[in-house]
């Protein structure tokens, strides 16, 4: 589909990044919340952080252009870091109505404060 978006983690080590162990995710994929629709922008912005303080990388996802109740509010994913690699175990995914905030042309996910 046009402008879905996945997003792909590659590792690295001191020889730079590989292909070895990479994982490729989409809203298609298994136990990834929602429906893989054209123009969702799925991985249109992306951060590694640790939001739990395991000392593994959690990668939060943008969908900035995701529908809700109206086009266009976006939603943001949570994939959790785990000894192997990232994982779907507790994802958590929301979109502005779960903020309560305003949701027509939200773009939530759109950017990420660094």
């Amino acid at each position: 589909m046009r402008d879905a978006g996945s997003v792909v983690l590659l590792k690295g080590g001191p020889s730079g990044l590989t292909g070895t162990g990479a994982q490729a995710f989409d809203q298609s994929g298994s136990g990834v919340p929602g429906v893989c629709e054209a123009g969702d922008r799925f991985g249109g912005t992306v951060a590694l952080l640790d939001v739990n303080a395991d000392d593994r990388a959690d990668l939060a996802v943008g969908a900035p252009t995701e529908d809700g109740t109206y086009a266009d509010s976006g939603a943001v994913w949570l994939f959790r870091g785990s000894k192997a690699g990232l994982t779907t175990n507790n994802i958590t995914s929301f979109g502005p109505s779960a903020l309560k905030a305003p949701q027509k042309g939200a773009l939530l996910g759109s950017a990420f404060a660094r």
